[in-house]
């Protein structure tokens, strides 16, 4: 008889009508066994409503121990906050459509958080599927998505991302990762910004647009004009180091500027220029 995965048996050992919160710090050694039986061992514990589980850098995982943990997730259904990290895990092929799913009955969900860093296949098609999803998350109030590197995003995934994100009215914090996406042209930045002008309850904003080399004063422009419309930020933070197009004339940052000058709540500001 194979032993249980630490992690699966420490769980066992605690009541399931008392943990509220359960985080998973990185484990290289998780393989799609052990995630298999954290999935079923995580289907008892009907009451959190906390979950944080992340796999950044792990080579043993593959779509099968996903799926199997995703099941269990569809359980959780009183989950307020979910965070999954899959940064740099390789050996899993386009975790984004594997997710989506997962989502859809967890409308109680204020806190999403998921890190898609670093995966190099298609994802437009999984990243609709998942915006279909994403917005019936009504209850959400923070929401952080990092799609850095995914490099054959296309404008119409993010386009339908935007879509979905323009009904998340309730959000009040917002951080997106979009650096090194190098598909993504001005039509998906204008489309992206019209859905942020939407949210005016955010207080907390940061947009990461790293290594953009389409973005330019088309982009900003409308980013700007969006950010007239959030007259209750308390922070925000915009990266554009890289975006080669933006470099040389300040005159390009101008709309982003003179709305950020008319915020009368703004304590925070971070903007990194090319």
């Amino acid at each position: 008889m194979v032993d249980s995965h630490p992690i699966s048996k420490g769980l066992s050992l605690l009541d399931p009508n008392l943990l509220q919160s359960f985080h998973l710090g990185s484990s290289s050694n998780l393989d799609d066994e052990s995630l298999q039986e954290l999935g079923v061992t995580l289907q008892r514990f009907t009451s959190l409503r906390g979950l944080a589980l992340d796999f950044a850098d792990n080579s043993k995982i593959s779509n099968i121990g996903l799926y199997e943990l995703v099941s269990s997730l569809q359980t959780l259904d009183k989950l307020s906050s979910l965070h999954l990290g899959f940064s740099s895990a390789r050996s899993i092929d386009g975790p984004i459509g594997i997710i989506a799913p997962a989502i859809k009955p967890l409308v109680l969900l204020r806190s999403l958080r998921l890190d898609f860093t670093g995966h190099s296949v298609s994802h437009g098609l999984q990243l609709c599927l998942f915006s279909e999803y994403l917005q019936g998350l009504t209850a959400l109030r923070s929401l952080t998505l990092k799609f850095g590197q995914l490099r054959q995003l296309t404008d119409e995934a993010l386009m339908d991302f935007a879509a979905a994100l323009k009904r998340l009215t309730g959000l009040s914090t917002l951080t997106l990762d979009l650096s090194y996406l190098s598909n993504l042209t001005n039509k998906a930045i204008v489309s992206l910004s019209s859905a942020i002008g939407n949210l005016i309850k955010l207080e907390e904003l940061s947009i990461n647009f790293l290594g953009n080399k389409n973005l330019d004063e088309e982009g900003t422009d409308s980013l700007g004009e969006a950010l007239k419309n959030l007259s209750s930020l308390t922070a925000i933070s915009l990266s554009f180091k890289s975006c080669h197009l933006l470099k040389g004339d300040g005159d390009k940052f101008l709309a982003i500027f003179k709305a950020i000058s008319d915020m009368k709540f703004l304590k925070k500001v971070q903007i990194n220029l090319p």
